[in-house]
């Protein structure tokens, strides 16, 4: 693993206990009895003292392994064998007491040790274990409090990133001189949030080794990753602190979010004329000089949620982020487009960016409208179409008789259910209904309406007759086709 320390920083680094560094303090006195540099450089672990014939299942690698040799009597263990077998752990040297059970290291050990790699190393007799073992703990130790020391300093570089005021690429600037590889912060839809360098993240080339998580309000929503294999404890540092970044930026539009759709509600309940309306819009970008579009959406997740988890307008069409401006109203994301923004591409985008938060989404796009009057009715227009539930809902027709049915609300379906009655109670499987419905849509042409309902023109005749006995209505008469028009839609647009 590379060093995660800042280069040019003033951190202390980590310095592990060595072969090299034990044959060098020259108050031990040890020896080493394998040629060369061989395995001089290998860190130490800790210390173990050993007098069993087999070790190796006791240990966890890394070790300066300490022994007498009291078991390595001649007829007892074959040299050969119980040094490939700490090797294989592998320990980080031997450590052999000369003087007590052997005068001399054993015959075939150390040209063992030496085909195998590891190093051995001569103890003088007047020199306890207890020593070489403080002094290899006291390095561990040392080490690891100095790794602690640049890691805290590290985190508290971190930290202070987020009170800079640069944002995201302060913090992603600085983990990538600590790890010495190219960071990137992206979102749970894999768009690029912060990067450094950008050209790394414009190349399209990942090849993360490290990920973290970035979470908020409980929820995944981004992700830090680098090239680099990276300490943990520094990736989670990084993480929670793009999570404090991302959901201070969210509190921030969520507010602004806020504020608009209280100007929203209040233009939509006609509490604002319409001059003190434009000019309250104004400031939040919305101009009503010329034709907008309202998208509404709403994703069935608490409330609090769609405030907390972070979620960006200029991600449903990135390259038309100025016409775009989004507003919450209660639980309703409200988009108001500019003409030129693809509406139908912004709702598949809200589909499944909304749909991260977890629960079904409901999206639905008005008609282009002028002013202030238009701006209510395209709000009428989108809540009727919200209503119809989950997936993405359009206005089929623009005319007045499509606008009266999308804004008539609860006292139009009265006046239509009144007038339908009689025909509803008789139309016990809907028959009547549809066959009425369709003959309005086929513009009262019986041909046509025969053919796609696939029944014959007499049993037209005697559907459309009954229809109009019981409801009274003559149907060729142009007004009374209308309220038939009219009361049929209204009908069928409520739940």
């Amino acid at each position: 693993m590379p060093s995660l320390v800042p280069a040019g920083c003033s951190y202390d680094r980590a310095v592990h206990g060595t072969v090299r560094r034990l044959l060098g303090e020259r108050d031990l006195r040890l020896v080493a009895l394998t040629t060369g540099d061989l395995g001089h450089d290998r860190p130490l672990s800790w210390a173990a003292v050993t007098e069993l014939p087999d070790p190796s299942p006791w240990l966890a690698g890394g070790e300066l392994l300490l022994t007498t040799g009291v078991s390595w009597r001649p007829g007892g263990p074959d040299a050969e064998e119980l040094v490939a077998r700490v090797a294989s752990v592998p320990v980080g040297a031997i450590g052999f007491g000369l003087g007590v059970a052997h005068d001399d290291v054993p015959a075939g050990l150390v040209d063992a040790a030496q085909r195998a790699g590891l190093p051995v190393l001569g103890v003088p007799l007047d020199l306890p274990f207890i020593t070489l073992s403080q002094r290899v703990a006291l390095w561990v130790l040392d080490a690891e409090h100095s790794s602690a020391r640049s890691r805290l300093a590290m985190h508290e570089t971190l930290a202070d990133a987020l009170l800079d005021g640069e944002g995201l690429s302060s913090i992603v600037r600085r983990l990538r001189t600590m790890v010495g590889a190219p960071v990137r912060v992206v979102d749970h839809q894999g768009r690029v949030l912060a990067a450094d360098p950008w050209t790394d993240a414009l190349s399209g080339e990942s090849g993360a080794q490290s990920v973290e998580q970035v979470r908020v309000a409980g929820s995944p929503v981004a992700a830090v990753m680098t090239s680099a294999d990276v300490d943990s404890a520094l990736l989670r540092t990084a993480a929670r602190l793009v999570g404090l970044e991302l959901a201070r930026v969210q509190a921030v539009h969520s507010g602004r979010r806020e504020l608009l759709g209280q100007v929203l509600a209040d233009v939509v309940d006609r509490v604002l004329g319409d001059d003190e309306a434009e000019r309250r819009l104004k400031p939040h970008g919305v101009t009503l000089d010329g034709q907008v579009r309202l998208v509404l959406a709403r994703v069935d997740v608490p409330a609090q949620r769609l405030r907390a988890v972070p979620w960006r307008s200029d991600a449903f069409v990135p390259d038309h982020r100025s016409g775009i401006v989004s507003a919450l109203v209660d639980d309703v994301v409200a988009l108001v487009l500019a003409p030129d923004v693809p509406a139908h591409e912004v709702a598949a985008s809200m589909q499944a960016y909304l749909g991260a938060l977890g629960g079904p989404v409901r999206v639905a796009v008005a008609g282009l409208h002028t002013g202030v009057a238009g701006l209510r009715m395209g709000w009428h227009e989108a809540s009727r179409l919200l209503e119809k539930g989950p997936g993405t809902h359009t206005l089929d027709g623009q005319g007045l008789t499509h606008t009266l049915v999308a804004g008539g609300g609860a006292i139009l379906h009265d006046r239509a259910l009144e007038l339908l009655r009689p025909v509803l109670a008789k139309d016990k499987d809907g028959t009547l209904l549809e066959t009425l419905r369709v003959y309005l849509d086929c513009d009262c042409s019986p041909s046509v309406t025969s053919e796609r309902l696939f029944v014959h023109r007499n049993t037209l005749r005697y559907r459309i007759r009954l229809v109009e006995q019981l409801s009274g209505l003559d149907l060729s008469r142009f007004a009374d086709r209308m309220d038939a028009w009219v009361a049929v839609h209204a009908l069928s647009e409520t739940p």
